[in-house]
């Protein structure tokens, strides 16, 4: 073989190994920033560990997949998740997912600041320009959307963030959550400080 083929071959494999190092390392930081946080770091999590979320984008296609799921607690000591999630129903959805826990479960609903998530059913309720909002009852989409929401809703939307919110049983959940670990703490904290008022704003809205 000529020596010239083989320089580059062993080259090439060199800057390949080089990657491959650097990416190993670089996802063993990822994952120790996590720790340090006191926070769980799962790469591979079974798909039963999110089989409490019902509402869409869960229950859709036939093949469903949970990757690099991250678990702890908020400052305020409130359980949170975060993770990859993806299906192939029509159109197939893949994005990071976060969801933080409620006091108790509620009603579905979706809030979103563009385009309603894919697979939402629920009648559209008018309340706010600023947000598009579906829920199966109209009083209790009222309800939920009061000042104290909103303001949670504002405060979770800064940044430019798109917002893509819903109410799943008992878990509050966002599509398009950050991965940086830097970037998860200040809104799971945020939601967890939303989370007393909100939930008392609704729960009465369901009464």
């Amino acid at each position: 073989m000529n020596s010239t083929i083989v320089i580059i071959l062993i080259v090439v494999a060199v800057l390949v190994l080089a990657l491959i190092a650097f990416l190993i390392i670089r996802r063993q930081r990822y994952v120790r920033a996590l720790r340090g946080r006191g926070w769980t770091f799962e790469s591979s999590p079974a798909l039963e560990s999110v089989l409490d979320h019902h509402a869409p984008p869960f229950g859709l296609g036939f093949v469903r997949k949970v990757d690099d799921a991250i678990s702890g607690h908020t400052t305020s000591g409130v359980p949170f998740r975060v993770f990859e999630y993806e299906h192939d129903g029509e159109p197939r959805f893949d994005d990071r997912v976060a969801s933080v826990q409620l006091a108790l479960p509620l009603p579905d609903l979706f809030v979103s600041t563009e385009q309603a998530r894919e697979g939402v059913q629920l009648s559209a309720v008018e309340i706010d320009p600023r947000f598009q909002v579906h829920a199966a009852d109209p009083g209790y989409g009222r309800a939920a959307m009061s000042g104290a929401v909103l303001d949670a809703m504002a405060t979770f939307g800064e940044a430019g963030r798109a917002i893509d919110l819903s109410i799943d049983g008992q878990q509050l959940v966002a599509v398009g959550a950050p991965k940086n670990p830097r970037n998860c703490r200040p809104i799971s904290s945020s939601w967890a400080r939303s989370r007393r008022r909100s939930t008392e704003t609704l729960w009465r809205g369901t009464r």
